[in-house]
């Protein structure tokens, strides 16, 4: 599938490329190289904050906002990546007051999960590409979203303490997971509550969640942490 197939990359000159992971050119640096993008997408006026592809792989969805302004409105551009036309046919959906700067598609492909500068969880029907629910439970802005395996659970974090547990059918509040207590360290060493980045385990109900430390010194660290998570009816 197009998950090991190709690679999308959004660059910070608003443009999307899309590599061929199957074309290797060789290593380097203990690096892979791959050879020039096979298809390549400027989308320019818009800032790119992230670009990721839809699960039946056909589509390319990225979040942009209007202009280097942190007021510009958040939204999903859609669009059909590999096919013969010069220019493809974007569909926009504004999301958010603000920018996108987190967004992924559950693995059953039926909901879109978006995170935003404006603090808000926006939950999607993709088939309708609808927003079917706003999530508001944080203050701040939301740094990352994940389905788990099965995509019955979204989860979403931000500076704040704990992680976000969301039932990703009807988008109602399940839970919340608490790191405060974990990875405590000594000295001056001091965790976040929330986290940078979250990602569900690909079989089970595992969150992986990267925090920094808030030190600011030069030996920062950012560890990741691993939550078990058991749900009860």
């Amino acid at each position: 599938g197009n998950e090991s197939t190709y690679l999308v990359v959004a660059e910070r000159d608003n443009s999307v490329h899309v590599y061929d992971m199957r074309k290797p050119t060789g290593r380097g640096g203990g690096q892979l190289k791959v050879s020039a993008p096979i298809k390549s997408f400027h989308l320019d006026p818009q800032r790119v904050e992230g670009c990721c592809f839809s699960p039946n792989g056909e589509h390319l969805c990225a979040t942009t906002r209007k202009g280097e302004s942190m007021e510009g409105m958040g939204a999903l551009r859609v669009w059909q990546w590999n096919n013969a036309k010069p220019s493809p046919n974007y569909h926009v959906y504004d999301g958010h007051a603000g920018p996108i700067y987190t967004h992924a598609f559950s693995p059953d492909g039926t909901r879109l999960a978006t995170g935003g500068g404006d603090a808000i969880v926006g939950l999607w029907e993709v088939e309708s590409m609808v927003c079917i629910k706003a999530i508001t439970n944080r203050s701040k802005l939301i740094r990352s979203v994940a389905f788990s395996h099965d995509s019955k659970l979204l989860a979403n974090c931000t500076e704040e303490d704990g992680i976000d547990l969301i039932d990703a059918t009807k988008g109602d509040s399940i839970g919340t997971v608490s790191l405060s207590a974990a990875g405590g360290g000594g000295g001056n060493f001091r965790m976040r509550g929330g986290a940078d980045e979250i990602d569900f385990h690909p079989k089970g109900y595992h969150l992986a969640c990267a925090r920094g430390d808030l030190t600011g010194g030069n030996n920062s660290v950012a560890p990741v942490t691993v939550a078990k998570i058991s749900l009860t009816s």
